[in-house]
């Protein structure tokens, strides 16, 4: 029987304890995953050489396998790794607002895509990729250009429909 007092170990942290090694949560599951992924791509592989063999069975119960091993790697690892993660900076880091004509511009660039996909043609992959990193490269211009700005608006405390109101706005570059 198990005192009182003891936490809860986790399968991971169990795993850790079991091997004698001090890595941190993170690392294991990183590894585990990894492992995890290595096999479902051994299994595909199989998979497709018993297929080309003619074992329906093998070839069936192989990919099964993979897809299995994939989907549990996701859904343990994925969770933890995005709650891990400080969704706010994140968000704040990209805080973009989406203009008709940006969105003007990646219908375009869609229907550049899909067309380059129907046609097979080179040039038009050269074109889609190109657009697609001006919009990257516009985004981190911005982003870099705009960062560390202050900005001060002073306004008075009462402000009257109808009636002309005097009002600072002081930028400041401290780069």
């Amino acid at each position: 029987m198990k005192p009182a007092n003891t936490p809860q170990l986790s399968i991971v942290q169990r795993f850790s304890r079991f091997l004698h090694l001090d890595i941190p949560e993170v690392w294991v599951r990183f590894l585990l995953a990894i492992v995890g992924l290595v096999l479902a791509f051994a299994a595909a592989l199989f998979s497709t050489v018993s297929r080309e063999s003619g074992n329906l069975w093998a070839t069936l119960v192989l990919a099964s396998t993979a897809l299995l091993l994939a989907v549990i790697v996701g859904l343990t690892t994925v969770p933890y790794l995005a709650r891990r993660v400080a969704g706010a900076g994140i968000r704040d880091a990209f805080d973009y607002d989406v203009t008709k004509v940006g969105i003007a511009y990646v219908v375009i660039v869609l229907v550049i895509g899909i067309a380059a996909l129907n046609t097979g043609n080179n040039l038009l992959y050269i074109v889609v990729a190109a657009m697609l990193a001006a919009i990257m490269v516009s985004g981190f211009a911005s982003a870099l250009v705009l960062r560390n700005l202050e900005l001060d608006v002073r306004l008075p405390e009462h402000v009257f429909a109808g009636c002309a109101t005097l009002g600072r706005i002081a930028l400041r570059n401290p780069r």
